[in-house]
């Protein structure tokens, strides 16, 4: 029993919250053939590949998926799944990075699991969409900030 769990490691995401100008935000919803969290809404990004940083992750991640060019502002809040689905993990630990769209990109960087699509939404319509557990105890903060623009000066 003890060798199971010594085997079973931890994995780290990273995902950003991604705010235009206006207030909105990005939401990507995940694609059909994915095991978990199929079809369910969440925030861009995705796990930290070593020896990358997590700002370094979350920056490949958008870009991959959503052809966003960011900049990483600042951290707003981890979220912990102690009981993940995949049986080698003991706990996800995903690490929210608050981001301010750079420009669009139009180069194919051959990210295979890119999103089925992409919304911007300001939080009142993002908190009524099927989200995954995580974004939604995100959403849940997000709504309770007055001026979203103000989260990229954190």
């Amino acid at each position: 029993m003890e060798d199971k769990l010594e085997n079973k490691k931890v994995l780290t995401v990273v995902r950003a919250i991604i705010i235009d100008q206006t207030g909105k935000i990005l939401v990507t919803q995940n694609p059909d053939h994915k095991k978990h969290d199929a079809g369910l809404w969440c925030f861009p990004g995705g796990k930290v590949d070593h020896p990358e940083t997590e700002v370094e992750a979350v920056v490949r991640e958008i870009l991959g998926e959503a052809g966003i060019v960011i900049q990483p502002t600042g951290f707003l809040m981890p979220t912990v799944n102690n009981k993940p689905a995949q049986q080698n993990l003991s706990a996800i630990i995903t690490l929210y990075m608050v981001g301010e769209k750079i420009a669009d990109s139009m180069a194919d960087d051959g990210h295979d699991d890119k999103p089925d699509a992409l919304l911007w939404l300001s939080p009142q319509k993002l908190i009524q969409l099927p989200l995954t557990t995580s974004a939604r105890q995100v959403a849940c903060q997000i709504i309770k900030i007055k001026n979203l623009v103000d989260l990229l000066k954190i």
